[in-house]
Protein backbone atom coordinates (compact mmCIF):
# COMPACT_ATOMS: atom_id res chain seq x y z
CA UNK A 1 0.00 0.00 0.00
CA UNK A 2 1.47 3.40 -1.02
CA UNK A 3 1.88 6.36 1.30
CA UNK A 4 -1.12 8.26 -0.11
CA UNK A 5 -3.34 5.25 0.41
CA UNK A 6 -2.06 4.78 3.94
CA UNK A 7 -2.75 8.46 4.64
CA UNK A 8 -6.32 8.27 3.40
CA UNK A 9 -6.93 5.04 5.34
CA UNK A 10 -5.74 6.64 8.56
CA UNK A 11 -7.85 9.75 8.01
CA UNK A 12 -11.00 7.80 7.17
CA UNK A 13 -10.59 5.63 10.25
CA UNK A 14 -10.20 8.78 12.34
CA UNK A 15 -13.35 10.23 10.80
CA UNK A 16 -15.21 7.03 11.55
CA UNK A 17 -14.11 7.22 15.18
CA UNK A 18 -15.29 10.83 15.43
CA UNK A 19 -18.57 10.34 13.59
CA UNK A 20 -20.59 9.28 16.64
CA UNK A 21 -19.66 12.62 18.20
CA UNK A 22 -21.19 14.57 15.33
CA UNK A 23 -24.79 15.63 15.13
CA UNK A 24 -26.77 16.10 11.91
CA UNK A 25 -26.52 19.85 12.30
CA UNK A 26 -24.36 22.03 14.49
CA UNK A 27 -27.17 24.47 15.24
CA UNK A 28 -24.76 27.36 15.22
CA UNK A 29 -22.82 26.10 18.21
CA UNK A 30 -19.07 26.01 17.93
CA UNK A 31 -18.25 22.41 16.98
CA UNK A 32 -15.76 20.20 18.77
CA UNK A 33 -12.12 20.41 17.79
CA UNK A 34 -10.39 17.66 15.88
CA UNK A 35 -12.20 18.22 12.59
CA UNK A 36 -10.73 16.43 9.62
CA UNK A 37 -9.19 18.81 7.08
CA UNK A 38 -10.86 18.39 3.72
CA UNK A 39 -7.77 19.76 2.00
CA UNK A 40 -5.69 16.90 3.36
CA UNK A 41 -7.69 14.12 1.68
CA UNK A 42 -7.83 14.95 -2.00
CA UNK A 43 -7.29 11.50 -3.47
CA UNK A 44 -9.95 8.84 -4.01
CA UNK A 45 -7.86 5.81 -3.14
CA UNK A 46 -9.24 2.43 -2.15
CA UNK A 47 -7.75 1.33 1.15
CA UNK A 48 -6.94 -2.33 1.61
CA UNK A 49 -5.00 -3.73 4.55
CA UNK A 50 -4.18 -7.42 4.90
CA UNK A 51 -6.99 -8.29 2.52
CA UNK A 52 -9.60 -6.37 4.51
CA UNK A 53 -11.20 -3.45 2.65
CA UNK A 54 -11.62 -0.32 4.74
CA UNK A 55 -14.21 2.40 4.17
CA UNK A 56 -13.39 4.19 0.93
CA UNK A 57 -14.19 7.66 -0.24
CA UNK A 58 -16.81 6.28 -2.63
CA UNK A 59 -18.93 4.70 0.08
CA UNK A 60 -18.14 6.98 3.02
CA UNK A 61 -21.52 7.75 4.68
CA UNK A 62 -22.97 11.22 5.09
CA UNK A 63 -25.44 10.21 7.82
CA UNK A 64 -28.43 11.78 6.05
CA UNK A 65 -31.84 10.14 6.59
CA UNK A 66 -34.12 8.75 3.90
CA UNK A 67 -36.23 11.65 2.66
CA UNK A 68 -38.64 12.23 -0.23
CA UNK A 69 -39.04 15.83 -1.38
CA UNK A 70 -41.72 15.05 -3.95
CA UNK A 71 -39.85 16.32 -7.00
CA UNK A 72 -39.01 19.72 -5.50
CA UNK A 73 -36.31 21.72 -7.29
CA UNK A 74 -33.07 22.82 -5.61
CA UNK A 75 -32.32 26.01 -7.56
CA UNK A 76 -28.82 27.49 -7.48
CA UNK A 77 -28.34 31.12 -8.48
CA UNK A 78 -24.89 31.77 -9.97
CA UNK A 79 -22.75 32.84 -12.92
CA UNK A 80 -19.41 32.54 -14.69
CA UNK A 81 -17.72 29.85 -12.63
CA UNK A 82 -20.79 27.63 -12.97
CA UNK A 83 -18.68 25.27 -15.05
CA UNK A 84 -17.21 24.21 -11.72
CA UNK A 85 -20.49 23.35 -10.01
CA UNK A 86 -23.13 22.47 -12.62
CA UNK A 87 -23.55 20.56 -15.87
CA UNK A 88 -26.71 20.37 -17.96
CA UNK A 89 -25.68 17.24 -19.88
CA UNK A 90 -22.86 14.74 -20.41
CA UNK A 91 -20.07 15.75 -22.79
CA UNK A 92 -17.23 13.32 -22.09
CA UNK A 93 -15.18 15.75 -19.96
CA UNK A 94 -14.28 14.33 -16.55
CA UNK A 95 -15.44 17.30 -14.44
CA UNK A 96 -18.57 18.00 -16.45
CA UNK A 97 -19.75 14.39 -16.38
CA UNK A 98 -18.99 14.00 -12.68
CA UNK A 99 -21.11 17.09 -11.92
CA UNK A 100 -23.95 15.82 -14.07
CA UNK A 101 -23.90 12.35 -12.51
CA UNK A 102 -23.71 13.85 -9.02
CA UNK A 103 -26.90 15.82 -9.58
CA UNK A 104 -28.68 12.77 -11.00
CA UNK A 105 -27.61 10.57 -8.10
CA UNK A 106 -28.57 13.05 -5.37
CA UNK A 107 -31.80 13.94 -7.17
CA UNK A 108 -32.82 10.28 -7.45
CA UNK A 109 -31.89 9.63 -3.83
CA UNK A 110 -34.18 12.35 -2.46
CA UNK A 111 -36.72 12.63 -5.28
CA UNK A 112 -35.60 16.17 -6.10
CA UNK A 113 -34.27 18.13 -9.04
CA UNK A 114 -31.14 20.31 -9.21
CA UNK A 115 -31.22 23.36 -11.48
CA UNK A 116 -29.08 26.41 -12.20
CA UNK A 117 -30.49 29.90 -12.64
CA UNK A 118 -27.52 31.45 -14.43
CA UNK A 119 -26.75 35.17 -14.59
CA UNK A 120 -24.29 37.15 -16.70
CA UNK A 121 -21.87 38.10 -13.94
CA UNK A 122 -21.30 38.27 -10.18
CA UNK A 123 -22.86 41.71 -9.72
CA UNK A 124 -26.01 40.55 -11.49
CA UNK A 125 -26.11 37.48 -9.26
CA UNK A 126 -25.96 39.62 -6.12
CA UNK A 127 -28.47 42.15 -7.46
CA UNK A 128 -30.86 39.30 -8.29
CA UNK A 129 -30.42 37.80 -4.83
CA UNK A 130 -31.09 41.17 -3.14
CA UNK A 131 -34.21 41.75 -5.23
CA UNK A 132 -35.49 38.28 -4.39
CA UNK A 133 -35.07 38.88 -0.65
CA UNK A 134 -36.63 42.35 -0.84
CA UNK A 135 -39.63 40.86 -2.63
CA UNK A 136 -39.95 38.13 -0.01
CA UNK A 137 -39.53 35.42 -2.66
CA UNK A 138 -38.40 31.88 -1.98
CA UNK A 139 -37.13 31.29 -5.53
CA UNK A 140 -33.46 30.40 -5.01
CA UNK A 141 -32.35 27.58 -2.75
CA UNK A 142 -28.70 28.58 -2.74
CA UNK A 143 -26.43 31.27 -4.17
CA UNK A 144 -22.97 30.39 -5.48
CA UNK A 145 -20.92 33.35 -6.71
CA UNK A 146 -17.65 35.29 -6.71
CA UNK A 147 -16.39 35.31 -3.12
CA UNK A 148 -15.75 39.03 -2.72
CA UNK A 149 -19.17 40.05 -4.04
CA UNK A 150 -20.78 37.46 -1.78
CA UNK A 151 -18.87 38.76 1.22
CA UNK A 152 -19.92 42.33 0.54
CA UNK A 153 -23.55 41.27 0.21
CA UNK A 154 -23.50 40.10 3.84
CA UNK A 155 -23.86 43.74 4.93
CA UNK A 156 -27.25 43.76 3.18
CA UNK A 157 -28.46 41.05 5.58
CA UNK A 158 -29.59 38.74 2.77
CA UNK A 159 -27.90 35.53 3.99
CA UNK A 160 -28.86 33.26 6.86
CA UNK A 161 -26.14 31.18 8.57
CA UNK A 162 -25.47 27.95 6.74
CA UNK A 163 -24.41 26.49 10.07
CA UNK A 164 -27.97 26.87 11.41
CA UNK A 165 -29.47 24.62 8.74
CA UNK A 166 -30.50 21.07 9.65
CA UNK A 167 -28.14 18.29 8.50
CA UNK A 168 -25.22 20.64 7.82
CA UNK A 169 -22.07 19.32 9.50
CA UNK A 170 -19.09 21.55 8.75
CA UNK A 171 -16.72 19.08 10.40
CA UNK A 172 -17.13 16.66 7.53
CA UNK A 173 -14.34 16.37 4.91
CA UNK A 174 -16.51 17.78 2.09
CA UNK A 175 -16.41 21.18 3.82
CA UNK A 176 -13.22 23.24 3.96
CA UNK A 177 -11.57 23.37 7.37
CA UNK A 178 -11.39 27.16 6.98
CA UNK A 179 -15.16 27.37 7.44
CA UNK A 180 -14.61 26.76 11.14
CA UNK A 181 -11.17 28.24 11.71
CA UNK A 182 -11.44 31.34 9.53
CA UNK A 183 -15.04 31.99 8.47
CA UNK A 184 -17.17 31.24 11.54
CA UNK A 185 -18.23 34.24 13.63
CA UNK A 186 -19.41 33.51 17.17
CA UNK A 187 -20.32 29.99 16.23
CA UNK A 188 -22.17 30.82 13.03
CA UNK A 189 -20.96 30.33 9.49
CA UNK A 190 -22.78 32.48 6.93
CA UNK A 191 -20.90 31.68 3.71
CA UNK A 192 -19.16 28.34 3.31
CA UNK A 193 -16.57 26.65 1.12
CA UNK A 194 -17.46 23.11 0.15
CA UNK A 195 -16.85 20.52 -2.55
CA UNK A 196 -20.10 21.39 -4.31
CA UNK A 197 -17.99 23.94 -6.20
CA UNK A 198 -14.56 23.06 -7.65
CA UNK A 199 -13.48 26.66 -8.29
CA UNK A 200 -11.98 26.70 -4.79
CA UNK A 201 -9.53 24.09 -6.07
CA UNK A 202 -9.04 25.46 -9.58
CA UNK A 203 -8.13 28.97 -8.40
CA UNK A 204 -5.55 27.82 -5.86
CA UNK A 205 -2.33 29.81 -6.28
CA UNK A 206 0.91 28.06 -7.17
CA UNK A 207 4.16 28.58 -9.03
CA UNK A 208 5.41 26.98 -12.21
CA UNK A 209 9.06 26.06 -12.71
CA UNK A 210 10.75 25.45 -16.07
CA UNK A 211 12.77 22.29 -15.40
CA UNK A 212 14.56 22.37 -18.76
CA UNK A 213 15.78 25.93 -18.21
CA UNK A 214 16.76 25.05 -14.64
CA UNK A 215 18.84 22.13 -15.89
CA UNK A 216 20.63 24.37 -18.38
CA UNK A 217 21.70 26.57 -15.45
CA UNK A 218 22.73 23.60 -13.31
CA UNK A 219 20.19 24.42 -10.61
CA UNK A 220 19.47 21.90 -7.82
CA UNK A 221 16.43 19.57 -7.71
CA UNK A 222 13.56 21.92 -6.89
CA UNK A 223 11.41 19.15 -5.41
CA UNK A 224 14.06 18.34 -2.81
CA UNK A 225 14.25 22.05 -1.99
CA UNK A 226 10.51 22.14 -1.28
CA UNK A 227 10.60 18.92 0.77
CA UNK A 228 13.45 20.28 2.87
CA UNK A 229 11.42 23.39 3.72
CA UNK A 230 13.94 25.57 1.87
CA UNK A 231 11.61 26.90 -0.82
CA UNK A 232 11.61 30.51 0.43
CA UNK A 233 11.57 34.05 -0.93
CA UNK A 234 15.38 34.14 -0.69
CA UNK A 235 15.60 30.92 -2.70
CA UNK A 236 13.53 32.60 -5.44
CA UNK A 237 16.09 35.41 -5.58
CA UNK A 238 18.97 32.95 -5.56
CA UNK A 239 17.63 30.79 -8.38
CA UNK A 240 16.67 33.74 -10.56
CA UNK A 241 19.96 35.64 -10.26
CA UNK A 242 21.78 35.71 -13.58
CA UNK A 243 18.92 34.31 -15.65
CA UNK A 244 18.03 37.46 -17.58
CA UNK A 245 19.01 37.37 -21.27
CA UNK A 246 18.33 40.19 -23.73
CA UNK A 247 17.29 37.67 -26.38
CA UNK A 248 16.35 40.17 -29.09
CA UNK A 249 19.37 42.37 -28.39
CA UNK A 250 17.44 45.63 -28.33
CA UNK A 251 18.80 46.75 -24.97
CA UNK A 252 15.30 46.88 -23.52
CA UNK A 253 13.46 44.57 -21.14
CA UNK A 254 10.46 43.31 -23.08
CA UNK A 255 8.40 40.18 -23.63
CA UNK A 256 10.92 38.89 -26.13
CA UNK A 257 13.60 38.38 -23.48
CA UNK A 258 14.34 35.59 -21.01
CA UNK A 259 13.66 36.09 -17.31
CA UNK A 260 13.94 34.33 -14.00
CA UNK A 261 10.60 35.39 -12.52
CA UNK A 262 7.41 36.45 -14.34
CA UNK A 263 4.57 37.82 -12.26
CA UNK A 264 1.18 39.44 -12.79
CA UNK A 265 1.41 42.79 -11.00
CA UNK A 266 -2.38 43.13 -10.93
CA UNK A 267 -2.93 40.36 -8.42
CA UNK A 268 -0.16 37.79 -8.00
CA UNK A 269 1.66 39.74 -5.32
CA UNK A 270 -1.45 39.78 -3.14
CA UNK A 271 -1.21 36.01 -2.73
CA UNK A 272 2.27 36.29 -1.26
CA UNK A 273 0.81 37.99 1.81
CA UNK A 274 -0.69 34.65 2.90
CA UNK A 275 2.15 32.53 1.49
CA UNK A 276 4.50 34.45 3.77
CA UNK A 277 2.41 33.60 6.83
CA UNK A 278 0.40 36.82 7.23
CA UNK A 279 -3.32 37.28 7.80
CA UNK A 280 -5.79 40.11 7.73
CA UNK A 281 -7.84 38.78 10.65
CA UNK A 282 -7.45 36.03 13.22
CA UNK A 283 -10.28 34.33 15.05
CA UNK A 284 -10.33 34.96 18.81
CA UNK A 285 -11.39 32.64 21.63
CA UNK A 286 -14.84 34.29 21.82
CA UNK A 287 -15.46 33.68 18.11
CA UNK A 288 -14.89 37.29 17.04
CA UNK A 289 -12.01 38.49 14.86
CA UNK A 290 -8.98 40.68 15.48
CA UNK A 291 -7.32 42.80 12.81
CA UNK A 292 -3.70 41.56 12.58
CA UNK A 293 -2.90 43.07 9.19
CA UNK A 294 -0.44 45.83 9.97
CA UNK A 295 2.88 45.03 11.65
CA UNK A 296 6.62 45.09 10.96
CA UNK A 297 6.43 41.89 8.94
CA UNK A 298 3.87 43.44 6.57
CA UNK A 299 6.30 46.30 5.98
CA UNK A 300 9.05 43.78 5.19
CA UNK A 301 6.79 41.84 2.83
CA UNK A 302 5.87 44.97 0.88
CA UNK A 303 9.51 45.98 0.66
CA UNK A 304 10.56 42.56 -0.63
CA UNK A 305 7.79 42.46 -3.24
CA UNK A 306 8.63 45.98 -4.39
CA UNK A 307 12.31 45.11 -4.59
CA UNK A 308 11.92 41.95 -6.65
CA UNK A 309 9.48 43.71 -8.98
CA UNK A 310 11.48 46.87 -9.60
CA UNK A 311 15.14 46.32 -8.74
CA UNK A 312 16.11 43.09 -10.50
CA UNK A 313 16.53 42.59 -14.22
CA UNK A 314 15.38 38.97 -13.91
CA UNK A 315 11.78 39.95 -13.05
CA UNK A 316 9.23 40.55 -15.80
CA UNK A 317 5.81 42.10 -15.38
CA UNK A 318 3.97 44.01 -18.07
CA UNK A 319 1.03 45.21 -16.02
CA UNK A 320 -1.34 42.80 -17.71
CA UNK A 321 -3.37 39.89 -16.37
CA UNK A 322 -1.75 36.44 -16.51
CA UNK A 323 1.74 37.82 -17.18
CA UNK A 324 3.38 34.79 -15.58
CA UNK A 325 1.32 32.29 -17.56
CA UNK A 326 1.95 34.07 -20.85
CA UNK A 327 5.70 34.23 -20.30
CA UNK A 328 5.82 30.60 -19.22
CA UNK A 329 3.89 29.46 -22.27
CA UNK A 330 6.47 31.25 -24.43
CA UNK A 331 9.24 29.48 -22.47
CA UNK A 332 10.63 32.88 -21.48
CA UNK A 333 10.92 32.47 -17.70
CA UNK A 334 12.30 30.09 -15.09
CA UNK A 335 9.56 30.73 -12.51
CA UNK A 336 6.04 32.06 -12.97
CA UNK A 337 3.21 32.88 -10.62
CA UNK A 338 -0.13 31.31 -11.46
CA UNK A 339 -2.91 29.08 -10.23
CA UNK A 340 -3.41 25.38 -10.71
CA UNK A 341 -6.17 25.44 -13.36
CA UNK A 342 -3.70 27.10 -15.75
CA UNK A 343 -2.44 23.59 -16.40
CA UNK A 344 -5.76 23.00 -18.16
CA UNK A 345 -5.50 26.10 -20.34
CA UNK A 346 -2.74 24.77 -22.57
CA UNK A 347 0.28 24.01 -20.42
CA UNK A 348 -0.22 20.28 -20.88
CA UNK A 349 0.72 20.82 -24.53
CA UNK A 350 4.05 22.47 -23.69
CA UNK A 351 7.11 20.60 -24.94
CA UNK A 352 9.08 22.11 -22.08
CA UNK A 353 9.13 20.01 -18.91
CA UNK A 354 7.77 21.91 -15.92
CA UNK A 355 7.09 21.52 -12.20
CA UNK A 356 4.09 22.70 -10.17
CA UNK A 357 5.22 24.19 -6.86
CA UNK A 358 3.63 25.69 -3.75
CA UNK A 359 4.18 29.39 -3.20
CA UNK A 360 7.41 30.01 -1.27
CA UNK A 361 7.68 30.54 2.47
CA UNK A 362 8.94 33.75 4.02
CA UNK A 363 11.95 31.94 5.49
CA UNK A 364 12.94 28.50 6.70
CA UNK A 365 11.65 29.28 10.20
CA UNK A 366 8.10 29.35 8.77
CA UNK A 367 6.77 25.88 9.48
CA UNK A 368 4.31 25.35 6.63
CA UNK A 369 3.63 26.31 3.05
CA UNK A 370 0.44 28.38 2.86
CA UNK A 371 -1.78 28.81 -0.15
CA UNK A 372 -4.06 31.68 -1.07
CA UNK A 373 -7.03 30.94 -3.32
CA UNK A 374 -7.35 33.57 -6.04
CA UNK A 375 -10.39 35.79 -5.54
CA UNK A 376 -12.40 34.71 -8.58
CA UNK A 377 -13.43 31.48 -6.85
CA UNK A 378 -17.00 31.08 -5.65
CA UNK A 379 -18.52 30.55 -2.22
CA UNK A 380 -22.01 29.38 -1.22
CA UNK A 381 -24.74 31.18 0.71
CA UNK A 382 -28.42 30.65 1.56
CA UNK A 383 -30.87 33.55 1.36
CA UNK A 384 -32.92 34.55 4.39
CA UNK A 385 -36.10 33.90 2.39
CA UNK A 386 -35.33 30.19 1.95
CA UNK A 387 -38.14 28.69 4.02
CA UNK A 388 -37.85 24.91 3.74
CA UNK A 389 -34.74 24.51 5.85
CA UNK A 390 -35.02 20.70 5.92
CA UNK A 391 -34.87 20.66 2.14
CA UNK A 392 -32.09 23.25 1.85
CA UNK A 393 -29.89 21.70 4.53
CA UNK A 394 -30.33 18.11 3.39
CA UNK A 395 -29.72 18.83 -0.28
CA UNK A 396 -26.73 21.10 0.39
CA UNK A 397 -25.07 18.50 2.63
CA UNK A 398 -25.86 15.68 0.18
CA UNK A 399 -24.52 17.58 -2.85
CA UNK A 400 -21.30 18.49 -1.05
CA UNK A 401 -20.85 14.94 0.23
CA UNK A 402 -21.41 13.38 -3.19
CA UNK A 403 -19.05 15.97 -4.70
CA UNK A 404 -16.36 14.89 -2.25
CA UNK A 405 -16.93 11.25 -3.16
CA UNK A 406 -17.01 11.61 -6.95
CA UNK A 407 -16.55 15.14 -8.35
CA UNK A 408 -13.44 16.11 -6.40
CA UNK A 409 -11.56 12.93 -7.40
CA UNK A 410 -12.60 13.43 -11.03
CA UNK A 411 -11.34 17.00 -11.05
CA UNK A 412 -8.36 16.73 -8.73
CA UNK A 413 -7.02 13.39 -9.89
CA UNK A 414 -7.98 13.41 -13.57
CA UNK A 415 -7.87 17.09 -14.54
CA UNK A 416 -5.20 18.52 -12.24
CA UNK A 417 -2.92 15.67 -11.26
CA UNK A 418 -2.73 13.34 -14.18
CA UNK A 419 -3.37 15.78 -17.00
CA UNK A 420 -1.78 18.90 -15.53
CA UNK A 421 1.15 17.46 -13.56
CA UNK A 422 4.14 16.09 -15.48
CA UNK A 423 5.47 13.71 -12.85
CA UNK A 424 4.75 12.16 -9.45
CA UNK A 425 6.84 14.84 -7.80
CA UNK A 426 4.46 17.55 -9.03
CA UNK A 427 1.56 15.41 -7.82
CA UNK A 428 3.17 15.50 -4.38
CA UNK A 429 3.62 19.27 -4.69
CA UNK A 430 -0.08 19.66 -5.50
CA UNK A 431 -0.94 17.79 -2.31
CA UNK A 432 1.38 20.07 -0.33
CA UNK A 433 -0.12 23.27 -1.66
CA UNK A 434 -3.70 22.00 -1.29
CA UNK A 435 -2.93 21.07 2.33
CA UNK A 436 -1.97 24.71 2.88
CA UNK A 437 -5.11 26.33 1.46
CA UNK A 438 -6.77 28.96 3.62
CA UNK A 439 -9.62 31.45 3.39
CA UNK A 440 -9.00 34.60 5.40
CA UNK A 441 -12.03 36.25 7.07
CA UNK A 442 -10.77 39.68 6.03
CA UNK A 443 -10.43 38.61 2.43
CA UNK A 444 -13.84 36.91 2.15
CA UNK A 445 -15.76 39.67 3.93
CA UNK A 446 -13.51 42.70 3.43
CA UNK A 447 -14.64 43.79 -0.02
CA UNK A 448 -11.90 45.32 -2.16
CA UNK A 449 -10.09 46.59 0.91
CA UNK A 450 -6.94 45.63 2.80
CA UNK A 451 -6.45 42.37 0.90
CA UNK A 452 -5.43 44.48 -2.09
CA UNK A 453 -3.32 47.13 -0.38
CA UNK A 454 -0.08 45.22 -0.90
CA UNK A 455 -0.74 45.21 -4.64
CA UNK A 456 -1.54 48.93 -4.66
CA UNK A 457 1.66 49.80 -2.80
CA UNK A 458 4.13 47.78 -4.84
CA UNK A 459 2.65 49.08 -8.08
CA UNK A 460 3.36 52.63 -6.94
CA UNK A 461 6.73 53.40 -8.53
CA UNK A 462 7.36 56.17 -6.05
CA UNK A 463 6.69 54.55 -2.71
CA UNK A 464 6.72 51.38 -0.64
CA UNK A 465 5.23 53.17 2.33
CA UNK A 466 2.56 50.73 3.48
CA UNK A 467 2.57 52.46 6.87
CA UNK A 468 1.28 55.73 5.42
CA UNK A 469 -1.15 53.87 3.21
CA UNK A 470 -2.51 51.95 6.19
CA UNK A 471 -2.87 55.09 8.30
CA UNK A 472 -4.68 56.79 5.43
CA UNK A 473 -7.08 53.89 4.84
CA UNK A 474 -7.60 52.26 8.25
CA UNK A 475 -10.50 54.48 9.34
CA UNK A 476 -12.43 53.59 6.19
CA UNK A 477 -11.42 49.93 6.56
CA UNK A 478 -12.47 49.72 10.21
CA UNK A 479 -15.77 51.45 9.45
CA UNK A 480 -16.56 48.94 6.73
CA UNK A 481 -15.66 45.93 8.88
CA UNK A 482 -17.83 47.32 11.69
CA UNK A 483 -20.78 47.02 9.27
CA UNK A 484 -19.82 43.40 8.57
CA UNK A 485 -19.62 42.57 12.27
CA UNK A 486 -22.93 44.34 12.90
CA UNK A 487 -24.62 42.21 10.24
CA UNK A 488 -23.29 39.07 11.92
CA UNK A 489 -24.28 40.30 15.37
CA UNK A 490 -27.92 40.52 14.32
CA UNK A 491 -27.90 36.72 14.17
CA UNK A 492 -25.50 35.95 17.01
CA UNK A 493 -26.91 38.32 19.65
CA UNK A 494 -30.60 38.33 18.78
Amino acid sequence: MNKRTQKLTTILLLIAMLLPLASCGNGGDTPETGRVNAESTPAADTADTDGETETTRADYPDGLPEMDFGGKTYTVLGEGMSVFFHADEMNGEALNDALYNRDVKVGDRFNAKIALSETADAQTTIDTAKASVQAGEDEYTAVVSYVIYMGMAVTNNIFQPISDLPYIDLRQPWWSASNLTDLTYRGKTFLAMGDFDMSGLSQTKCMFYNKDLAESYGLPNIYDTVRAGQWTKDKVNELCEGTYVDVNGDGQKDNGDQYGFAVDSKGDFNGLLWAFGKRLFEQQSDGTYKDVYYDEKLVSIVEWCYDIKNNHDYTWTDGEWNTGYNAFMLEKTLIANGYVSMTQWGMRDLETDYAILPCPKWDEAQQNYYTYVEGSHSIAGVLTTAQDKEFVGCMMEALNAESWRTVRPAYYDSCLKYKGARDEDSVEMLDILMDGRLFDFGYVYGGFGAAFWLQYCINDENSTDITSYYEKKKKEWNSYMDKVFAAFDEFTQG
